[in-house]
C-alpha cells in the first residue's frame, strides 16, 4: 500500500480513464471514470488525456467469467491518436473485477509507447474464494 498516494500520482505525466461505449454513455449520461480522472487531474495538477483510449464495441462485462471478459474485450479498446513515448500514464478505473479491462487498456497504451502504465481503481470486487469465508 502506498504511504503517499497523491505524491505517487503526481509523478505521472498524465492521467486517462477507461472509456464508456457510446451506447452506455448515452444511456447513463456520464462516464464515472472520466469524472474521477478529471477531478484527480485538476486537484493534483497532472494533465488529463481524454482521448487516449476508445471503446469501439463489447458488451457489458457484468456476470461474465474472466475468460469471457477477455474474449469480450478483444479489440474493443483502441488507441487514440497520441504519441506516448516514454510517458508515465495512470489509468483511472471504477471497479476492478478480473483485471481484464485494466490489462487491455494498459496493453494499448504500451503499444502507443507509454513507458509506465499504472492502474488506479476506486474498488476491487473480491475474488470468488472470499465468498466461502463466514
Amino acid at each position: 500500500m502506498l504511504t503517499n498516494p497523491a505524491a505517487a500520482l503526481a509523478q505521472a505525466d498524465a492521467i486517462t480513464f477507461i472509456p464508456s461505449t457510446r451506447r452506455k454513455l448515452f444511456s447513463r449520461g456520464f462516464n464515472i471514470t472520466e469524472i474521477m480522472a478529471r477531478r484527480l487531474a485538476k486537484t493534483l495538477g497532472v494533465p488529463l488525456i481524454d482521448n487516449a483510449l476508445y471503446k469501439t464495441s463489447g458488451h457489458d462485462q457484468r456476470g461474465l467469467s474472466a475468460r469471457q471478459r477477455q474474449r469480450n474485450l478483444s479489440n474493443s479498446l483502441q488507441p487514440g491518436q497520441l504519441q506516448l513515448k516514454g510517458k508515465h500514464i495512470v489509468i483511472i478505473e471504477d471497479v476492478i473485477t478480473t483485471g481484464a479491462t485494466a490489462n487491455a487498456a494498459a496493453r494499448v497504451l504500451k503499444q502507443q509507447g507509454a513507458a509506465i502504465v499504472g492502474i488506479w481503481a476506486l474498488a476491487r470486487t473480491p475474488p470468488p474464494e472470499w465468498d466461502n469465508n463466514p
